[in-house]
């Protein structure tokens, strides 16, 4: 936190990569409010697929800040892109930009040159979230350069999020791209367990709590130590046992419950978009965990007769995000997917 701190108060561009939900987002917003002064926008482009889509997702952002003054400074600033300025439903300011002005790459600049620029100050903190979209837009080299080009001009910091670490190292590293070299890289992985624990006892003991010391490595063991997954396994066993403000091995399943039934849509759907054969690859990962995973056991264990047939339904399960591989090993990203098919038998 302290490091992420220095390099933002003095205005070092930084790229934080790790897993989805692992807290990249809660860091920087936590860093930025402890320097005094500063402001922050954040951008999330997460799978945008169009240069127009990106520009919008701006705008949203700079919607979203409420600012009567900078909304007027940034309509005044891209003209060109004949944007319009409306109000939804709940009477919050929404901008829309003309998709036929932003074609080509070039239709970038006018939002490029306001956050750069009108928006750029010192203590100014721009964040782009899921940053790795932009290899999907058409041009995106072009895009790359152009970002390039004119982020070098702000005198605030620049922060990009990730959360697939071989495109976020791709585009800062690989010797080719535009960006490389323009920002510190840095990996937010998980926080060591000891630490956690006694982070989460006080939590618990601040609302009266009192967790068995028998139920902390059953949750890690669930969790794998994950911030997102562990705190709403917390959360959950807080919920389930207000009666008797202590969580224990006998009625840790009262957290379990609650969360299948906050999430069991999600879990049938996904699910149900599967093959048979990824269903049983899944279901073996589950119930035999995600090693060596083309041998005879897991072969065997799956019901798949070949090793290859196995790879491309691990390929399809990476790419929807229901697998991830971590240290070798294939991973369910949420942790109550695996618990779930295992509790129902799939």
């Amino acid at each position: 936190m302290n490091t992420l701190r220095h390099y933002l108060e003095a205005g070092q561009n930084v790229v934080l990569y790790g897993e989805r939900r692992i807290g990249k987002t809660s860091l920087v917003s936590e860093a930025v409010r402890g320097l005094k002064g500063f402001r922050s926008l954040f951008i999330d482009i997460y799978e945008v697929q169009s240069l127009h889509s990106l520009c919008q997702r701006i705008a949203s952002a700079v919607s979203r800040k409420g600012n009567q003054k900078l909304l007027q400074a940034f309509i005044q600033s891209i003209t060109s892109l004949r944007p319009t300025l409306t109000l939804n439903t709940e009477g919050a300011p929404v901008i829309g930009l003309d998709a036929q002005a932003v074609k080509t790459p070039s239709g970038l600049e006018p939002i490029l040159d306001f956050l750069c620029s009108d928006y750029s100050s010192p203590e100014t903190v721009v964040v782009f979230d899921e940053f790795q979209s932009i290899l999907n837009l058409p041009d995106s080299r072009e895009v790359q350069a152009i970002m390039r080009g004119k982020i070098q001009q702000q005198s605030g910091a620049f922060v990009f999020l990730g959360s697939i670490r071989q495109e976020m190292r791709l585009l800062f590293t690989d010797y080719e791209s535009p960006f490389k070299d323009s920002a510190v890289l840095m990996e937010v992985g998980y926080l060591p367990w000891d630490k956690f624990q006694r982070f989460l006892e006080k939590k618990f003991a601040e609302s009266d709590f009192t967790v068995d010391e028998a139920v902390w490595p059953v949750i890690f063991d669930i969790t794998r130590g994950h911030p997102n997954e562990t705190q709403k396994l917390c959360s959950a066993l807080w919920m389930g046992n207000m009666d008797t403000h202590r969580v224990t091995l006998d009625n840790l399943r009262e957290g379990y419950e609650l969360i299948f039934a906050m999430q069991r849509a999600q879990f049938e759907r996904d699910w149900a978009s599967l093959t048979g054969i990824q269903q049983r690859v899944l279901r073996t990962v589950a119930r035999v965990g995600g090693k060596q995973l083309t041998g005879k056991d897991f072969l065997r264990a799956s019901d798949v007769a070949h090793g290859p047939t196995v790879l491309r339904a691990l390929d399809r399960l990476n790419d929807l995000e229901i697998l991830i591989e971590r240290d070798g090993e294939q991973c369910f990203t949420d942790p109550f997917f695996r618990l779930w098919l295992l509790e129902k038998g799939y």
